[in-house]
């Protein structure tokens, strides 16, 4: 079997489909896609386990169906069914280019029954660029969302065993101090730059499939943005790059080093104590002034053009942390510049099947806007709602979960009606229905508390009293 990985596996009926399958690939080859084409590129004696194992190493399967091509699968010696059932078991992306005249059989065999549930695109000579064009859509998007998600050659168990063990080591000029915690894309770990002396919190990326040569380009892209985020209450990221582990190749990134606790543990310690409405309001505060710092900064993207505008993408209690004298920390921003390559429209069903880390490939689960979670979308309008949940968390930490704490912050009397409301209008289904951006949001707040915290003149006190005595 030739050496090299590939981007796409074309496999076909030989009698009928073979001068179709010959020509995609020519032509995405010409485009830069690296195709494996069935037997031709397998060398003599290598047909069977050979080609099963290289349908498991390639992130995208094509199967040209021309009439009747599956007709004979209700063998299971078939070798097209028994290629189409290895692409299904291994939860390969699947892109059917159906012919004309091919239409699926009433009945298929349950080892490639779901093949008709994935998007199909029809073969056209006509429109050959056309389909051509599509297909490139349906692999990039497969692309971009293995290397955001970080496909993993194994799991992290598997690779790093106790992730305890590794304190001591190090990676590049960073040596591990002590084990943070585990996310759904790395390990963090407390560490020292030893050419600085200073400490960080590196984060440790699972390895990526080393089939996606891509993903250090766009990695190295996502932080230029990051990088240019400079607010006090924003984590600021130092440094980011490649290093060596157990002779794998790992991602990491360092951002300042914060110690304290989540938002929602630091709320849940304020109770009983006098001013802690007042507290949790200015962080709320204090997280709409990073929030709104973020998506108004500027930074020059790789092309030399100035962008506006770095989005957070996953916004929850637990990617905020509270530092011993109450200071305000948001982190772990998503790598947007990865996200924005990914066609919003169409989530491939095999991420629907397959386990959802903590972080998923678009946020994380119950903290997502409707637009975010099902299309995948990512603006100031998703930034808002997973803020907006965020707030009921912090201003109602007992309550067990999002509804419940709505109904809280709606029966609690100690906060302004005017802080309920605007926790709702942000959480709205429908994006026009929520605050048309962060500037608008952190006015808001900025009003709320200055009228109920901020001591008041003598003539406003005087008016109140007048009103109450009316």
């Amino acid at each position: 079997m030739p050496a090299g990985n590939y981007d796409v596996f074309i496999c076909y009926r030989r009698e009928s489909g073979a001068a179709e399958a010959r020509l995609i690939r020519e032509k995405l080859v010409q485009k830069n896609w690296r195709v494996f084409l069935d037997v031709t590129d397998l060398k003599k004696g290598y047909f069977d386990e050979a080609l099963l194992t290289r349908i498991a190493e390639t992130p995208n399967f094509m199967v040209v169906l021309s009439p009747n091509s599956l007709d004979r699968c209700v063998d299971r010696r078939d070798w097209l069914r028994q290629e189409i059932a290895q692409a299904v078991k291994t939860g390969r992306n699947i892109i059917p280019v159906l012919m004309p005249g091919f239409n699926f059989p009433p009945d298929m065999p349950p080892d490639i029954r779901d093949l008709p549930r994935h998007q199909g695109l029809d073969y056209s000579h006509r429109y050959f660029d056309t389909m051509i064009g599509e297909i490139e859509q349906a692999l990039e998007r497969e692309r971009v969302e293995i290397e955001q998600r970080g496909v993993r050659v194994a799991s992290p168990q598997e690779i790093f065993g106790d992730p305890a063990r590794l304190v001591g080591l190090s990676v590049s000029s960073y040596q591990l101090i002590q084990f943070i915690g585990a996310g759904g894309s790395g390990l963090v770990y407390r560490a020292t730059q030893k050419s600085l002396g200073r400490a960080v919190a590196l984060k440790i990326f699972y390895p990526l499939a080393d089939s996606h040569s891509r993903v250090y380009e766009l990695f190295e892209r996502g932080f230029r943005a990051l990088g240019a985020l400079d607010h006090p209450h924003i984590a600021k990221v130092l440094d980011f790059g490649q290093g060596e582990m157990f002779d794998l190749s790992v991602l990491y990134t360092a951002v300042e080093y914060v110690k304290g606790v989540t938002l929602d543990e630091w709320s849940r310690n304020l109770d009983g104590q006098p001013d802690a409405g007042r507290l949790r309001l200015l962080a709320a505060l204090q997280l709409a002034e990073a929030l709104c710092a973020a998506h108004e900064t500027t930074y020059t993207d790789q092309l030399g053009f100035e962008v506006r505008g770095v989005l957070h993408g996953d916004i929850k209690p637990a990617n905020v942390l509270v530092g011993g004298t109450g200071e305000i920390k948001l982190l772990d921003f998503l790598l947007i510049d990865l996200q924005r390559l990914q066609d919003p429209r169409v989530i491939p069903p095999e991420y629907l099947r397959r386990e959802q880390p903590l972080t998923g490939a678009f946020g994380t689960p119950g903290f997502m806007a409707p637009e975010q979670e099902k299309q995948g979308l990512v603006t100031i309008k998703t930034d808002i709602f997973g803020l907006g949940l965020t707030f009921r968390s912090l201003l109602a930490p007992r309550a067990p979960h999002a509804v419940a704490a709505l109904m809280a912050l709606h029966n609690d009397q100690g906060l302004p009606k005017s802080l309920r409301d605007l926790c709702e209008q942000m959480v709205q289904s429908s994006p026009d229905l929520r605050p048309p951006s962060m500037r608008v949001v952190l006015e808001r707040l900025n009003v709320i508390y200055k009228t109920t915290y901020e001591e008041p003149g003598v003539f406003a006190k005087a008016g109140r009293w007048l009103r109450r005595k009316r």
